[in-house]
């Protein structure tokens, strides 16, 4: 029998206080419960063997987060729970009334509610100068492709904020904007047979970006 795992407001706030989105909750959840319930052979099934570049992507997003740390050696790299991670762990668990395991996320249909790109693809739009817009109807789809290859960018939020930091970055050197990619093409284009992928350069830069601003101000704190 299937069960649904309702995530309600306050557990979806709580993910959002460490910038877990909820298009990347479940992800998030099932591989912080199955390294803390050590199921490795799920991971290795999930991952395929450590060969699948969206998991390795979502575990570094966690190593970043302080949630997980790595251990190296020449035949594999193991990531284990930091305090943190134990503590963010322990609150889902309570949460679910002691209900969840790393079987869950296989047997059981997680449901998160997001707020469909179709109400926010004009607000997206909107964000370039009038010479770079694209009609706000050629979004969402755009955003489909775009999701099924990097669902660990898969929010409201950090799109945004990607966005706008990639045309406050380029303002710098052209005020007028001329050469950066137009709204629809910025969050990919085909290209010599290939597609780029701006929008998740840029979404990997404003993460990075969070992570040095507050490893910069942990640093300051520290000299005090």
């Amino acid at each position: 029998m299937q069960v649904n795992i309702q995530f309600n407001k306050d557990i979806i706030s709580k993910l959002k206080e460490h910038e877990i989105y909820p298009d990347i909750s479940g992800s998030v959840m099932f591989v912080l419960i199955a390294i803390a319930e050590n199921k490795i052979e799920l991971l290795d099934h999930a991952d395929d063997m450590n060969k699948a570049r969206k998991m390795f992507l979502l575990y570094t997003f966690l190593e970043r987060r302080g949630f997980l740390y790595r251990t190296d050696n020449s035949e594999f790299i193991a990531y284990n729970l930091t305090a943190k991670g134990v503590s963010l762990v322990k609150y889902l668990k309570e949460a679910f009334n002691d209900e969840l395991s790393a079987e869950s996320f296989i047997e059981e249909r997680v449901i998160v509610e997001e707020e469909s790109v179709d109400n926010w693809a004009l607000e997206y739009v909107s964000l370039f100068p009038r010479h770079k817009t694209a009609h706000e109807k050629t979004i969402p789809k755009r955003f489909d492709k775009f999701f099924k290859e990097f669902p660990e960018y898969a929010s409201k939020e950090l799109i945004l904020n990607a966005t706008k930091y990639y045309i406050e970055e380029n303002r710098k050197k052209d005020e007028n904007l001329t050469y950066i990619r137009e709204a629809n093409y910025f969050i990919w284009k085909a290209e010599n047979g290939s597609i780029v992928y701006d929008l998740a350069t840029w979404c990997q830069k404003y993460l990075n970006k969070d992570k040095n601003e507050t490893e910069f101000n942990m640093d300051f704190l520290n000299a005090i």
